[in-house]
């Protein structure tokens, strides 16, 4: 006879039935970032949805590029990537600014190439520590063909070598978004424990021929990847109206990561995409980086606008029901 039997059930996290939106906004950058305003709760990682649209008035867009860093990951100054204007950054050999009313802020730093053997163009600082990856928004004028690398490093003491990533070549007449590869501030670095407020260094190197013609510089983005996200292959049309708005929508509210387009609020998908998704907002404030962008093949730009539509919310999950 048996007495006694043990039931083990096993269930999933409980999660709020209802949202909270932890960041919102109408009116973003397209080259934009946007720190929570309410900190994500629970008791672990939460549950998303994550909405992006263009208002009226915006150039059709066909990419988004989104990162995420959260405070509990990346410390005091989380939200402090994002778009480094250039004509806001230490100029170097032959770069001088410039006024262009195609760039962001109606502003870039140009390079003449005077003397065209790689050279440091323009530097920066205030990195913070993590893993992100780095795009460039330029163009060359002229028959100008200019090569350009990023390197970075945790300090710029005397004495300190710069780590360089691999160089892009540079030669179209408008403006393009070019990714410029990852960089890695105080990886394996006892400084964080210390300090977390610690940041890095960047400069960008560049040559080209002399008298061909200048590199143009809009700015440099620095994108987080602890949360990172890419999508492509839609049309998104900007609108004042639900109806007629085309939305990308992301979330693991189903269990697992998706990505859908959609025009309107029928749900039903518009377009296949081609996406990669890696989100998991653990609990806390944090800040979205986003790239929303025209792509027309294997060109990308980011026009200098601002009518990126962006919200977060989030559905906290909890180990009791009693918090639910």
């Amino acid at each position: 006879m048996i007495e006694d039997v043990t039931v083990t059930i096993e269930r999933g996290l409980w999660y709020a039935a209802t949202p909270t939106t932890v960041a919102s906004t109408l009116v973003g950058n397209h080259a934009g970032s946007l720190s929570t305003s309410t900190a994500v709760g629970g008791d672990t990682s939460s549950l998303y949805v994550l909405q992006l649209s263009l208002a009226a008035g915006a150039t059709t867009g066909h990419r988004y590029i989104v990162g995420y860093r959260s405070k509990v990951a990346g410390g005091t100054n989380y939200a402090s990537l994002g778009r480094k204007e250039a004509e806001s950054q230490t100029n170097g050999t032959d770069t001088t600014d410039a006024a262009d009313a195609t760039a962001s802020a109606g502003n870039k730093v140009e390079c003449t190439f005077a003397t065209g053997t790689l050279a440091t163009r323009l530097s920066g600082t205030g990195i913070p520590y993590g893993v992100h990856r780095v795009f460039a928004r330029m163009k060359i004028t002229g028959t100008q063909v200019a090569t350009v690398n990023v390197k970075y490093q945790d300090t710029d003491q005397t004495g300190a070598v710069y780590k360089a990533n691999s160089s892009t070549p540079v030669s179209s007449t408008s403006w393009l978004v070019y990714d410029l590869g990852v960089v890695r501030y105080f990886e394996n670095s006892i400084a964080i424990s210390v300090d977390d407020s610690l940041t890095g260094v960047w400069a960008l190197d560049a040559s080209g021929t002399p008298a061909a013609g200048n590199l143009d510089i809009d700015w440099l983005y620095f994108m987080p990847t602890e949360g990172y996200i890419t999508a492509s292959g839609f049309t998104m049309v900007g609108s004042s109206t639900d109806t007629t708005t085309t939305y990308l929508y992301i979330t693991n509210v189903t269990n697992r990561p998706v990505a859908q387009c959609f025009r309107g609020l029928t749900y039903a998908e518009l377009s296949p995409l081609t996406y990669t998704l890696s989100l998991d907002p653990p609990q806390g404030n944090g800040c979205l980086y986003w790239l929303a962008g025209v792509d027309s093949g294997s060109v990308f730009d980011v026009k200098p606008e601002a009518f990126a539509v962006v919200t977060l919310t989030s559905y906290p999950r909890y180990l009791m029901p009693s918090v639910v």
